[in-house]
């Protein structure tokens, strides 16, 4: 039994916010899945079984879906997603395919083969150290546990715990995990927070929380041993703290911060029109990163200077095959004309070989793709290198991206760029991409899209004054700059410490490159994390950096810090 002293929990703070109620526990309610081998003259019932616990769990997700068409638009926009893929998942995925062929060739039975296949996935993608792919092994994981416990409770039981409704009030939702589904079944009316023992900075459930609106704390360890139902709580989710049973002083003092936080965002909210300037009067472009077209509408209403970064993974992850060319102009198309003229930089494939292995690739070169699974992935054949070394996979992006430039203001940027010869090889292709295009009727700029750098490895930063003899712009990733830099792998939990996007090598890293643009005269950007910082701005307009690209949710208190920073007053590195 618990006593009543206040008690002080830390964990991740995933989503912004305070919130203030007393706590309702739900657990998971994870089931045991057994192990055994069917017969068999039994394989076909065995694979109908488990297609009527997929139909179950398809009925389930639409349910889902219809529910967040209700939502903010944010929030409904990022849950739809989200379950529209685990619909996709349900059809005729890679994870079906292989439950399907373990049940029927290899005899399991329908909740052994769907888990085994489950932990064969997830491995496979936690293996690539992406975040993208970390985030789709747990859509996989929620998904899994939805189909399990149709097949072995009683087929409703996570139907229940959805439309439960937990408590007439309002209050804080405690739980070993949410799965994003979980998540999305929430009622916002009800549930003001949530805090579990489980969950990353980068998943899912955290992402729907912050589209949400919703104060959360995860990975909070021991919280279930540590709390009672219906203890007074407060979570803190900009400093990922969790207060069971409060004293009045703690109480009255957050109380205090959340009203001045909801202030604090009202005028974050004003900022949106004003300009980005210095207090001083100099501009600064404020630009977002992109890593999906749901986010286009949030960059659009914030009146930022365009996108400083569009990631296009999206357009082979939520695929069953390599895209196309017109695909891809397709998907890229509705980006920059929803922009209107505002520039947009498009950054080239980004992934690793072994990331495409599951797409289809057609029977004439699959074979020449198994090789590319790298020991360490971070080290191996991946974007840039990716792309020349398979030119036709390369040139139906570049196509695409050139037809689209005919439409908007777009730029072209190349990631992981170690040496001068990546670059003159681009410009070739792209040559040849435009004379192509221009062959069979389609319209492409006279003048070609200006074509960039990313500075993301060490040797780039220290060749940058000839890098910049051959690109048209350079823009800093400092996430990857700094993992490089620093050989620390930034999803490695073991390594947090090690990861200092501020430590010494970077800032010198930073200060080369700009030095090498400011020579050349070519634009320099920061689109990496601490570009989102508000304590490091200043430390970057001070070196000479007159572009950041941030994400959405994060320009307004970026725009706040350059308003109040002066640079014409004094000519110092800070």
């Amino acid at each position: 039994m618990k006593n009543n002293d206040e008690l002080r929990l830390h964990g991740l703070g995933v989503s912004p916010g305070i919130a203030i109620a007393r706590l309702k526990i739900r657990l998971s309610g994870a089931t045991d899945v057994p192990r055994y081998l069917i017969q068999d003259g039994d394989t076909e019932m065995e694979w109908s079984r488990l297609c009527i616990a997929v139909a179950a769990a398809k009925h389930e997700l639409q349910r889902l879906i219809a529910k967040a068409a209700s939502m903010p638009p944010a929030a409904s926009e990022e849950i739809c997603s989200i379950l529209e893929v685990q619909l996709q998942m349900l059809g005729g995925s890679r994870l079906m395919r292989g439950v399907e062929n373990r049940i029927k060739n290899q005899r399991q039975n329908a909740a052994l083969a769907l888990f085994e296949e489950t932990a064969a996935l997830i491995t496979a993608f936690n293996a690539m150290a992406d975040r993208y792919l970390a985030s789709r092994a747990e859509d996989v994981r929620g998904l899994t546990r939805r189909v399990l416990r149709l097949l072995i409770e009683t087929g409703n039981a996570h139907a229940a715990a959805e439309n439960n409704d937990e408590s007439s009030t309002p209050h804080i939702l405690i739980s070993d995990i949410l799965t994003p589904g979980d998540t999305a079944a929430l009622d916002t009316l009800k549930v003001r927070g949530f805090v579990t023992e489980s969950g990353g900075a980068d998943s899912h459930t955290a992402i729907l929380a912050r589209s949400m609106d919703m104060p959360a704390v995860l990975a909070v360890p021991d919280l279930l041993a540590r709390c009672d139902d219906d203890d007074e709580t407060i979570i803190d989710g900009n400093n990922g703290i969790v207060i069971l049973r409060p004293s009045a002083a703690t109480l009255a003092h957050y109380q205090k911060v959340s009203a001045q936080k909801l202030a604090d965002k009202a005028a974050l909210m004003q900022l949106r029109l004003l300009p980005s300037l210095t207090h001083d009067g100099v501009r600064i472009k404020l630009k977002c990163n992109i890593e999906l077209p749901r986010e286009v509408p949030l960059a659009v209403s914030s009146n930022c200077d365009g996108i400083g970064l569009l990631r296009t993974e999206f357009l082979y992850l939520n695929a069953g095959r390599l895209p196309d060319s017109e695909t891809q102009f397709q998907h890229l198309a509705s980006i920059v004309e929803a922009m209107e003229q505002k520039p947009v930089t498009i950054r080239t494939l980004d992934l690793g070989g072994e990331k495409l292995l599951n797409l289809s690739h057609g029977d004439e070169d699959a074979a020449e793709w198994q090789h590319q699974a790298a020991a360490n992935p971070l080290l191996g054949l991946r974007a840039i290198r990716l792309c020349l070394a398979y030119p036709e996979l390369f040139k139906a992006q570049l196509k695409a991206i050139l037809r689209v430039a005919a439409l908007g203001n777009v730029n072209i940027l190349l990631p992981m760029v170690s040496q001068i010869g990546e670059v003159v090889a681009t410009r070739r292709l792209l040559a040849e991409c435009a004379d192509d295009l221009r062959a069979s009727g389609y319209v492409v700029p006279d003048r070609l899209p200006p074509l960039g750098v990313m500075i993301e490895i060490p040797a780039a930063a220290l060749i940058a004054d000839e890098l910049a003899k051959y690109a048209d712009f350079f823009a800093i990733g400092t996430n990857d700059l700094t993992m490089y830099t620093l050989a620390v792998d930034r999803a490695d939990e073991q390594m947090v410490d090690y990861y200092q996007p501020g430590h010494p090598a970077i800032w010198q890293l930073i200060d080369l490159t700009v030095q090498a643009a400011a020579k050349r005269g070519i634009n320099v950007s920061v689109c990496g994390e601490v570009a989102a910082d508000p304590e490091v701005v200043e430390n970057l307009l001070r070196r000479g950096i007159r572009e950041l690209s941030v994400t959405p949710p994060s320009l307004g208190l970026v725009k706040q810090q350059i308003r109040r920073v002066s640079l014409r007053a004094e000519n110092k590195t800070a």
